[in-house]
């Protein structure tokens, strides 16, 4: 038996991100080379990978579809959360590692999500 979470795609939250406490010079740089997605509430977000988001409004719940039909709230992400699509399988600390073809995420009310090249974070 194989493992496709490697042909895939992975999702990493970064439990540690710290991302807007790098000062406003790093804020900025991030913003300029950020793809901007702002979502309406219910919306579902399907970003490509490979890409690292930041959440920078609002809140985006990340859920995982179960075999059995079940949906699971793995996240809520929330102003300043960080979180890395690869392909493949990557593992940078402890934080879970998902499938990418089982998550979704949908927007919980008005938000923005800065999608950026990987590693930008």
């Amino acid at each position: 038996m194989t493992d496709d979470t490697s042909t895939q795609g992975t999702l990493q939250i970064d439990r540690h991100a710290r991302v807007f406490t790098a000062g406003a010079d790093r804020t900025r740089e991030l913003a300029a080379a950020a793809s901007v997605h702002r979502l309406m509430a219910g919306q579902i977000f399907t970003p490509g990978a490979p890409c690292d988001l930041v959440m920078r409004h609002g809140s985006l719940r990340v859920r995982e579809q179960l075999p059995d039909g079940r949906r699971v709230t793995r996240a809520v992400l929330q102003t300043g959360a960080v979180c890395r699509l690869r392909t493949g399988d990557s593992v940078d600390d402890d934080s879970p590692l998902y499938s990418l073809e089982t998550m979704n995420f949908v927007a919980l009310g008005e938000a923005e999500v800065w999608q950026l090249s990987p590693g930008a974070c």
